[in-house]
Parts: C-alpha cells; structure tokens; sequence
C-alpha cells in the first residue's frame, strides 16, 4: 500500500519489500533503489508533472501502481 506524506513523499509498505522503482510513462526508469525493512519513502518532490508508475517488489509479488505528479 502507499500514502502521500505531507512532503510530497510516498509512503510505501509491502511486508518482505526488496525494491521499488519509479517509471515514467513511456518506460523509462526515473528512480530506483533496493529497500531494507517493509516501508520506504519515495521522494517525488523532484519529479515533473506527469504520468508515472510505481512498481514495488517483495517477497510475495510484485505490485504497480499509476500515480500523478502535478
């Protein structure tokens, strides 16, 4: 799951989480970076406005999200 911090970061949680990474639109990868423990933050602030997507690997699965920065 994920939540916007008042930062502008998201919060993510995923139990057993190794990695995320931010992708743009048409595919290009933005950000990524292992993860230690079962939540992170993801800064955004830096990021255009745009479409993006989020992908969140663990121990269970993989989970996508779409978001966008405005």
């Amino acid at each position: 799951t994920y939540t916007v911090n008042k930062d502008g970061e998201m919060e993510l949680r995923m139990e057993g989480m190794k990695d995320y990474a931010v992708y743009s639109i048409n595919g290009s990868v933005i950000a990524n970076a292992p993860t230690k423990g079962d939540t992170v933050n993801v800064p955004t602030a830096g990021l255009p406005a745009g479409l993006y997507i989020l992908k969140v690997t663990g121990t269970n699965g993989t989970e996508s999200v779409k978001f966008m920065k405005r």
